[in-house]
C-alpha cells in the first residue's frame, strides 16, 4: 500500500514538473517567439531537364494540382497551359486561349498568377478584372467554372498584392501601396469572394523607427497557406524572421533565425533578400533562400539555397542548388509531396530569353 501512495505521489510531482519546463521553455511576445538555428546547406540539389516542344516562353507560373498533374501557365496568345501527369511527366495536352470571352483567359496574368489548386481545381487570379477564374482539370481538358471578383471596399491599388488562398472562401493579401493605408497597424487582409467588406484584418508591423513607405518597403513579406487552411506563414524577405499564423489571423508562433557566420550573412550597401518565393504542402514549406557574403574589395555576393520548413517553424532541411543553373528573381517552382520532387523553371539562354523545366530529387 504504501508502495502504491509513493508511486501515486510521484507521478503527481512528475507531472507538475513537466508543466512547469513546458511554460518556461518558451518566450511569450505577442504570441509564441522561438530563436532557431539555421541548419547549414547539407548537399546540392542537381536536376535533370525535361525535354518540351514547344520550347517554354514567358512562363507566369507552375504549380502541382493533388499529386497528380503538373500544370505550367504562359504568357501565351493559346495553348496558355501545358498539362502533365505526375510522376513520368507525360504529356497530356495544351488548353486555353486569351480573350475576353466565356471560358477564355483574361490577357491581365500576373507571375505566380494561379493561387488555388485543390480537388483538381485550379484558381487564376486576373488582376486586370480583378477577378478569380476557376477550372476543372482532367486527363482530357480544363473546364471553366466559375468567375467570382475579389476587392473590398477602399481599395487604393488597381490589384491585391501577394494574394493568397487559404481556403474556398478566404484569401488572404497584403494592404496596397495607397497612401492611406501606409499608416495602417496592421497590412494582412483577409478577404472573401464576392464580399467587398474585409473579413478581418492581421499582421502587426514588427517593432521599427521605420514609418510610411520605408515601414512598407522594409517589412516586405512573401506568404504561402497550408492547403487545408490551418496555416499561413510569412516571411519577411530582408529580414530573418517569420510569421505563422492560424485560419482566423491569429499569431501562432514568430520565428527568428540565427544564422551561422561562416555561412555568410554580411552585405554592404544593399537591402538583401534572405527568404522570397515558396511554396506550401500539407508538411513543409519550401522557400528559395541566399546566403550574403562580402569581399575584402566591398564586393556584395549571394549563394542560392533551398530550405524546407516544418509549421512548426522549425528547420528540417537544406540545400545548395546547382551552380551551373541560372535563376532569375522570377524563376518559379513547385513540388510534389507524395513524390519528394521539386519542379523548377531554370534560364538557360539569358540573351534569348530561352527557359527549361528541371526535376530535382530532393531524397537524393
Amino acid at each position: 500500500m504504501a508502495y502504491k501512495i509513493y508511486k501515486f505521489i510521484s507521478i503527481i510531482i512528475m507531472f507538475f514538473y513537466m508543466l512547469l519546463s513546458s511554460c518556461q521553455g518558451t518566450e511569450d511576445h505577442q504570441g509564441n517567439v522561438i530563436y532557431v538555428d539555421a541548419i547549414p546547406p547539407v548537399d546540392t540539389l542537381y536536376g535533370r531537364k525535361i525535354s518540351l516542344e514547344p520550347e517554354l516562353l514567358n512562363v507566369r507560373d507552375l504549380v502541382v494540382l493533388d499529386d497528380e498533374y503538373l500544370i505550367i501557365a504562359e504568357e501565351r496568345e493559346d495553348e496558355i497551359f501545358k498539362v502533365f501527369r505526375l510522376p513520368d511527366m507525360e504529356f497530356l495536352y495544351s488548353w486555353g486561349r486569351k480573350g475576353e470571352g466565356p471560358g477564355e483567359i483574361p490577357t491581365q496574368l500576373v507571375d505566380r498568377g494561379i493561387i488555388g489548386v485543390s480537388d483538381r481545381q485550379l484558381v487564376l487570379y486576373a488582376m486586370g478584372v480583378v477577378s478569380l477564374f476557376t477550372f476543372q482539370v482532367s486527363d482530357t481538358a480544363m473546364t471553366f467554372l466559375d468567375r467570382e471578383m475579389i476587392m473590398y471596399d477602399g481599395m487604393q491599388n488597381p490589384f491585391l498584392n501577394r494574394l493568397t488562398r487559404l481556403n474556398d472562401s478566404t484569401y488572404i493579401a497584403v494592404y496596397g501601396s495607397g497612401l492611406t493605408e501606409l499608416y495602417a497597424e496592421e497590412d494582412l487582409i483577409a478577404l472573401e469572394p464576392g464580399n467587398r467588406t474585409p473579413l478581418f484584418t492581421f499582421g502587426a508591423f514588427p517593432e521599427t523607427d521605420l514609418t510610411g513607405r520605408e515601414q512598407v518597403m522594409a517589412t516586405t513579406k512573401a506568404l504561402a497557406a497550408k492547403p487545408n487552411g490551418s496555416r499561413l506563414i510569412a516571411f519577411y524577405v530582408s529580414q530573418q524572421f517569420f510569421r505563422i499564423y492560424n485560419g482566423r489571423g491569429e499569431l501562432i508562433r514568430e520565428v527568428h533565425i540565427n544564422e551561422d557566420p561562416e555561412m555568410g550573412t554580411t552585405y554592404v550597401g544593399i537591402v538583401p533578400s534572405y527568404r522570397g518565393f515558396n511554396r506550401a504542402t500539407e508538411n513543409f514549406i519550401y522557400v528559395r533562400g541566399s546566403l550574403w557574403s562580402n569581399s575584402s574589395r566591398g564586393q556584395n555576393s549571394s549563394t542560392r539555397t533551398l530550405e524546407i520548413w516544418r509549421w512548426d517553424g522549425t528547420p528540417y532541411q537544406r540545400f545548395f542548388w546547382d551552380p551551373d543553373l541560372k535563376f532569375s528573381s522570377a524563376s518559379t517552382f513547385t513540388v510534389s509531396d507524395r513524390y519528394n520532387r521539386l519542379y523548377a523553371i531554370v534560364i538557360e539562354d539569358e540573351l534569348g530569353g530561352e527557359l527549361g523545366l528541371y526535376e530535382f530529387d530532393l531524397g537524393q
